[in-house]
């Protein structure tokens, strides 16, 4: 098996992952029909106790020998090539500054789809008025 390390690539991969857990956590949580504010304390909480145990800082014993998790990347065109870094990983780090991008885009979104729908709601209302000065115009005539 080739073992390439590269740091960047890792990284970038690490962080995709992390999100993507953190979006499933979030989803079943949200298929749960909690409230908002609890799904987004329990998707905080869960994705920082399950980072801990895969990057290890929870302590795993197997037979009495403390064990590793190691996470390595692979694609399924290649699955003889592992992609890692020389720190193992970090999720633990990283994820609670991670959800709180991930929740300020979500409400970044929200607030573009309201502006969208405000902009719709304005247009609906200008055609309204244009009817209205249509209806003012035949009656002229």
């Amino acid at each position: 098996m080739a073992i390439t390390r590269d740091d960047a690539k890792y990284d970038q991969l690490h962080t995709r992952l992390l999100r993507d857990l953190l979006l499933a956590i979030k989803d079943e949580l949200d298929a749960a029909d909690l409230d908002h504010d609890e799904v987004h304390d329990l998707t905080a909480r869960i994705g920082a106790a399950v980072s801990a145990v895969i990057d290890g800082t929870t302590p795993m014993e197997v037979n009495g020998e403390r064990m590793q998790p190691f996470v390595a990347f692979s694609n399924e065109a290649h699955r003889d090539q592992l992609l890692v870094n020389d720190h193992g990983s970090y999720f633990h780090e990283v994820v609670d500054t991670l959800f709180e991008a991930m929740v300020a885009e979500e409400e970044d979104e929200e607030d573009e789809e309201e502006d969208d729908e405000d902009d719709y709601e304005y247009e609906d209302d200008e055609d309204e008025d244009m009817d209205d000065e249509d209806e003012d115009e035949e009656r002229r005539h």
